[in-house]
C-alpha cells in the first residue's frame, strides 16, 4: 500500500508539472452599425413640424391612426374638412420623407418606416391612439 501511495504521488507530481500548450486563433469581430444621425435628426424635425393640434386631436379621439409608413389613416368617419386636413398632412409628410430619403441615400420605404417608428415612439401610453405595427397589425396605445 505504501508503494502504491508513493507511485500515485510520483505520478501526480509528474503530471502536475506538465504544461499543456493550446493554440487558438483570435479573429476580429465585425460589427456593422447602420446609424444615420443626420437622417434621425431630420425625422425628428418632421415630427415636430407635424405636431399640429388638429391632427393630434384626431389621433387622440381615434378618428385616425398612423400606419407603418408614417401616413395618417382614417379609422372612423371624418368630416370633409378633417379628411382634407389628413390628406394635406400626408402630402407634406410624403414630400418631406422623399427629401430625407434622397439626401441620405436611403429608399423612401426605409425613411418612412423609420419615421413611423419615431411617430409611434412619441405616443403617450393610455391615449388610445391607433398605430400599425411593422407586421401590419393595428393596435392602440
Amino acid at each position: 500500500m505504501r508503494n502504491f501511495t508513493c507511485i500515485a504521488l510520483s505520478a501526480l507530481a509528474f503530471f502536475g508539472c506538465l504544461a499543456v500548450k493550446t493554440e487558438h486563433e483570435v479573429k476580429p469581430i465585425e460589427i456593422n452599425m447602420n446609424i444615420n444621425l443626420k437622417m434621425d435628426k431630420q425625422l425628428e424635425e418632421i415630427i415636430a413640424k407635424e405636431e399640429k393640434p388638429s391632427i393630434k386631436a384626431l389621433l387622440d379621439k381615434g378618428a385616425i391612426g398612423i400606419d407603418n409608413r408614417a401616413m395618417l389613416v382614417p379609422r372612423g368617419a371624418l368630416s370633409s374638412a378633417e379628411f382634407e386636413l389628413v390628406a394635406e398632412a400626408n402630402a407634406r409628410r410624403k414630400g418631406r420623407l422623399e427629401t430625407v430619403a434622397a439626401e441620405n441615400g436611403e429608399t423612401y420605404d426605409a425613411a418612412a418606416a423609420a419615421a413611423a417608428e419615431k411617430f409611434v415612439g412619441r405616443i403617450p401610453e393610455g391615449k388610445g391612439v391607433w398605430y400599425q405595427t411593422r407586421d401590419g397589425d393595428w393596435v392602440q396605445r
